[in-house]
């Protein structure tokens, strides 16, 4: 449940404690196109439609001129970027940023040199090349953006003592000590920094002298070249005043402790994972065959059920394998109340009953049907739970209204589901469950919202041929919105558009072959700066990781409180935030209207991830992030908000996983208070995925 719809569940379940009255209480936002002008909106026409005077967000529509610097259309294009202008007088030459070669040179944008010195085609500063790069006045070590570069004098200390395993030191090596900010550490005493290199993998034991202080290990991204720092650990106290870490791969590494307190350095042999002993060995988070360690190993492989093999090493092959229980079950019997093929569903809920005459009929009442789909077929259809009723209540999760759309399959198919929506809703998957029975009797699939106004897809593979019902369920009653319905059928041979396969043999997966061109989240985020979602997912412009690293997408003015470096597998990132103490102000758009003191955290990806962010709250602090792309020239930190969130409740933690994302950056987390008041502090822990 997202934060605004948990506090008025709250409110409304006081009002029934508190009062005697049976009054229903209706909780109802502005709805655009309703013809009625409320709240935010400027004009409400009736329609979500552009161009008409009034546009589909409700605001009023004022045609662009082409020569003032204004965006007076609020489109996201100024002057001659902005399509409307293309043929105007003011608008000969070259224009930078539009991806046209407008004077017909064979250059386009930034290759096109009437573009050199145009805002959209500075470069990042280069800090080593004497030249000003970013346009800004500043060159090399003069630019601000090259601090924490290493030929600037940034990442002190850089001394570094080689080590392998069976050596050990007394610290502190070093004399000068500095107030250094550490993630688990908020106190400002000085600290001093050790600095290893490791050639070979090796463990690490740290031992303080007593159990007061703390130690913070870290990695270096990319020793000699830039200063920016991997978090692997940070602990106060340490355990016993000791820190063991099992295994660290070849790098360089720096440790901090506080300054004037001894401790001691020993590397030892290094504790790789045991794939069958129940623990974790070499303390990564993951014991056994749960760890790519042990991807290779014998006990890790699946029992194959039918080779006469033991394929495990469990000295059991086949049916004789537990593991090939369900293998080896019977078929499912649609009609005696068993879980005959042990796969976990029971008669009508069983994808194998789909169609079957056990369970043919339904009471379902479907407000749209696709009709019958044959393999090919690629439909699409509006819902809304906006005016619908709460009819049925998903088993993953929907307490409001719904919506439910029919179709049926001509043949056994393959099929994806793709979902847009405004609001938070559940998306079920259900066939037909006998005479008189509801919409979810039958279900087959439940899939919890993807989140505020996030768009979902699922496959579902070799359905059989039935009837079956889509319903897409309101998490709670002030959760309702609108969206749209996009099915793909496809046969066995046919290209199917979202499993990575290519199942046509034509050598191109998925929206690489031209069969699924019309798929919307094939389309692709077409232009990046004309304020529509062209792809269908949810995301608008530069919001859309498609257009991440664009010329319309390029960093902009977001000024970032604190550069995390880069996030990898196996390399978490962290800081604290304190939600009253930033310069800053910012009006999140998941928190309550208005601006509050917040931070700007920054980090990039060596490659493609999906990121998962917690926020785990101090006491009974209130936090709220959002993760953010760069929006082009000019633009601020949240220009481009690709998700946001909060936590449940003052004090309980939070967590959100993205999607992939390119691998690039910069990403910013913008962190800041959910409501006032603006107490406490809140750390945040970004994971690759």
């Amino acid at each position: 449940m997202n934060r605004p719809l948990f506090r008025l569940w709250l409110l409304f379940v006081g009002a029934l404690v508190l009062s005697a009255c049976d009054e229903k209480i209706v909780y109802k936002g502005a709805v655009c196109g309703d013809g009625r002008v409320e709240g935010a909106e400027s004009c409400d026409d009736g329609n979500l439609e552009d161009g008409d005077g009034c546009s589909r967000f409700c605001r009023t529509e004022v045609a662009e001129s082409c020569d003032n610097g204004v965006d007076d259309d609020e489109n996201g294009w100024i002057d001659c970027l902005d399509p409307v202008c293309v043929g105007d007088p003011a608008c000969d030459g070259e224009i930078c940023g539009n991806g046209l070669d407008d004077d017909d040179d064979g250059l386009t944008d930034c290759e096109d040199g009437d573009c050199l010195h145009h805002v959209s085609c500075r470069r990042p500063e280069d800090c080593v090349n004497g030249l000003d790069d970013d346009g800004n006045g500043a060159t090399d070590c003069d630019d601000a953006s090259c601090l924490s570069h290493p030929a600037c004098g940034a990442c002190d200390p850089t001394d570094a003592a080689t080590a392998a395993v069976g050596d050990a030191f007394t610290l502190p090596r070093n004399d000068d000590t500095v107030v250094r900010p550490v993630p688990c550490w908020a106190s400002a005493d000085p600290t001093w920094v050790f600095r290893l290199e490791l050639a070979a993998p090796a463990g690490l034991v740290v031992a303080l002298d007593g159990d007061a202080g703390f130690l913070f290990l870290s990695r270096e991204e990319n020793p000699g070249r830039t200063c920016g720092l991997d978090t692997l650990t940070c602990v106060h106290p340490p355990h016993s005043g000791e820190l063991w870490v099992p295994l660290l791969p070849p790098g360089a590494y720096r440790l901090v402790a506080p300054a004037g307190q001894p401790v001691s350095v020993t590397l030892v042999e290094p504790v790789y994972e045991l794939c069958d002993n129940g623990f974790d060995d070499d303390n990564d988070g993951l014991v056994d065959c749960d760890d790519p360690d042990c991807a290779a190993a014998p006990v890790c492989q699946p029992e194959v059920c039918d080779n006469d093999l033991d394929d495990d090493g469990d000295g059991l092959a086949d049916c004789d394998d537990p593991d090939c229980q369900a293998a080896c079950a019977p078929p499912e019997n649609c009609g005696n109340g068993l879980d005959d093929d042990l796969d976990g569903r029971v008669d009508c809920q069983d994808f194998d009953c789909a169609g079957d005459a056990a369970c043919a009929g339904s009471a379902c009442v479907i407000h749209f049907d696709f009709g019958t789909l044959d393999r090919g077929a690629l439909a699409t259809a509006p819902w809304s739970t906006v005016d619908t009723p709460n009819a049925q209540l998903a088993s993953c999760g929907g307490a409001g209204p719904d919506f439910t759309a029919a179709f049926t399959l001509a043949s056994p198919s393959n099929v994806l589901l793709h979902f847009t929506q405004s609001g938070s809703h559940s998306v079920t998957l259900a066939t037909e469950a006998g005479p008189g029975t509801g919409c979810g009797a039958g279900e087959l699939a439940c899939a919890p919202s993807p989140g505020l106004h996030l768009p979902g897809t699922w496959s579902f593979a070799s359905l059989p041929a039935a009837r079956y019902f889509l319903t897409v369920d309101a998490v709670t009653t002030d959760a309702t919105g609108l969206g749209t319905l996009e099915l793909q059928v496809a046969g066995p041979l046919d290209e199917w558009c979202g499993n990575g396969l290519d199942d046509n043999g034509d050598g191109l997966a998925d929206c690489a072959d031209p069969a699924c061109a019309d798929l919307s989240i094939c389309r692709g985020e077409t232009r990046c700066r004309d304020g529509l979602d062209d792809d269908g997912d949810g995301w608008i412009d530069c919001a859309d990781v498609q257009c991440m690293a664009t010329t319309s997408c390029v960093t902009g003015d977001c000024l970032v409180d604190r550069p995390l470096g880069a996030l990898a597998v196996g390399h978490p990132l962290s800081a604290w935030v304190d939600l009253a103490a930033g310069a800053r102000s910012f009006a999140l758009p998941c928190a309550l209207a208005g601006a509050r003191p917040g931070a700007v955290l920054s980090f990039s990806l060596p490659a493609p991830a999906r990121v998962r962010l917690r926020l785990l709250p101090e006491d009974f602090s209130d936090p709220a992030a959002a993760l953010a792309i760069p929006a082009g020239p000019g633009t601020s930190c949240l220009d481009a908000v690709h998700l946001c969130t909060g936590v449940p409740a003052p004090g309980i933690a939070a967590t959100v996983e993205t999607g992939e994302l390119p691998a690039g950056g910069p990403y910013y987390v913008v962190v800041g208070a959910y409501a006032d008041p603006a107490i406490g502090r809140v750390q945040v822990i970004l994971n690759a995925l």
